[in-house]
């Protein structure tokens, strides 16, 4: 039987959370990886004097000196906001991953705690937390004891 969680905001507040923290390192990192690539721009500019990129907008006209950074930074932002995306997209695709089995195993030990009887905890595939779920279900179901 395949298991297709439809809904992605299982457990809003933890995965919020999760999301939250993982797209902050990511983006400290990347705005890091940018600041110290700009240092070295800036710095070689300092150490190689008169060495500019010469830019011309149209055919025939007389070239424009730009600094290596103004024509860096633009690039470095875009990346910036490129990595932004897909760390908030793998942020929630993996968040998915953990809340669905957490959501599962709370609302199991629930009906367990309310005297009902749960049944086995079954997650998809890909899911996180396979082995708690199994032990879980040993301890619940009383099939063997948990090493």
């Amino acid at each position: 039987m395949t298991f297709r969680r439809r809904k992605y905001w299982i457990l809003p507040d933890f995965q919020g959370r999760m999301i939250r923290r993982w797209v902050g390192l990511v983006f400290l990192a990347i705005v890091f990886t940018n600041l110290v690539t700009l240092g070295f721009v800036w710095y070689q500019d300092l150490q190689t004097r008169g060495s500019f990129f010469y830019v011309s907008h149209e055919l025939g006209t007389d070239p424009i000196i730009v600094p290596r950074w103004e024509i860096i930074l633009p690039s470095l932002l875009v990346a910036l906001g490129i990595g932004f995306l897909l760390t908030v997209l793998a942020g929630i695709f993996y968040s998915h991953r953990l809340a669905g089995p957490l959501y599962r195993i709370h609302t199991a030990l629930q009906e367990f705690a309310a005297g009902k009887s749960p049944g086995p905890i079954q997650l998809r595939k890909n899911d996180e937390l396979k082995e708690l779920a199994e032990d879980i279900n040993r301890l619940l179901i009383g099939k063997g004891k948990i090493p």
